[in-house]
């Protein structure tokens, strides 16, 4: 509101710092600090005849009270003449079409392809013993196909926290683990471990496949942490409708 009422009474030409005074009802102190802004902003210029607007100041109407937001900003000078040119520019109408396009040309997210079909696969493990904890990298070309969905298994048998899972498309990678909280014995047996529903962009896409070499690794552990793979065997196939 201070510079609004300032810049208002210089409108019709250049006022004394006394009048400006009289006319906007400020404090002295307050008065003198936001003509300081003003010129320091370079809104308005003094001389001889007292303080007067320079052409700069015709963006006040355009913007609402931006000015006087930016009254309150302890900034440099550069950087108030600065954000000033900016909302100059802005102003115009065909630089404002033009920087639109720019901002949506480096902003919007790249289009993705529509899927054409998907597939589903399933997880199953054989002959474990005493499995504690379990892990598994699923790699796919993230060119080619996508996750849809993960439906957890029945075995093995976990009801806290349960199958935990974490899809990364852009990196083809997909990570799937269990685990008991506080076992006394481990799960053994054969069973499913999850389906694992595919999107594909292409017919021509090779098929996923379990990664032993991701930055997530593909392990079995026992209670002792100690490695539970030996004789266990972990396939992925397409799942038979």
């Amino acid at each position: 509101m201070d510079v609004e009422m300032i810049t208002n009474a210089l409108r019709h030409g250049p006022k004394t710092f006394t009048y400006l005074l009289h006319s906007t009802g400020l404090p002295r102190k307050t008065l003198s600090l936001r003509l300081k802004e003003l010129c320091e902003g370079e809104i308005m210029v003094k001389d001889e005849g007292g303080y007067m607007l320079k052409g700069v100041t015709t963006m006040e109407s355009r913007f609402g009270g931006a000015l006087n937001k930016l009254s309150s900003i302890s900034v440099d000078k550069r950087v108030r003449a600065g954000i000033l040119l900016a909302l100059l520019i802005v102003s115009m109408p065909v630089a404002s079409q033009v920087l639109a396009q720019l901002f949506q040309a480096e902003w919007s997210p790249p289009k993705e392809p529509a899927l054409i079909g998907t597939f589903s696969m399933n997880l199953d493990i054989q002959n474990v013993s005493d499995l504690t904890f379990w892990q598994v990298a699923i790699a796919f070309s993230p060119q080619e196909l996508k996750i849809v969905g993960v439906v957890p298994g029945v075995f093995p048998e976990s009801k806290y926290p349960g199958m935990l899972s974490k899809a990364e498309n852009e990196k083809g990678l997909l990570v799937l683990a269990d685990f008991q909280l506080a076992p006394a014995n481990g799960w053994s047996g054969s069973g499913r471990l999850a389906t694992i529903t595919f999107g594909y962009f292409t017919n021509e896409h090779a098929m996923p496949a379990i990664s032993y070499e991701s930055s997530f690794k593909t392990v079995l552990l026992d209670p002792q942490l100690n490695d539970a793979s030996q004789g266990t065997i972990l396939s992925l196939a397409v799942a038979s409708d």
